[in-house]
């Protein structure tokens, strides 16, 4: 099964998390991850894949559903 993107990046959207996640973890997380890939990665990023006016609970459901893995990046409100 072909993906569309190897990894589905999930974290609770509170505070400064949309901010650290993604300038400080994303580019060091793809960089990494890119180099034992062998390649460029594909990250389903909520922040960047939804559209303004898009339903988000589709739209999040469709990028997990095509993509190869799950991070989590759990925080005190993750679970909330």
């Amino acid at each position: 099964m072909d993906y569309e993107y190897d990894v589905f990046l999930s974290y609770r959207r509170f505070g400064l998390w949309p901010t650290w996640v993604e300038e400080k973890f994303l580019p060091l997380f793809c960089h990494w991850l890119g180099e034992e890939l062998g390649g460029n990665v594909r990250v389903f990023f909520d922040k960047s894949t939804i559209e303004t006016g898009q339903e988000w609970p589709l739209v999040l459901g469709k990028g997990l559903a095509q993509s190869c893995v799950l991070v989590a990046l759990w925080s005190r409100t993750y679970f909330n």
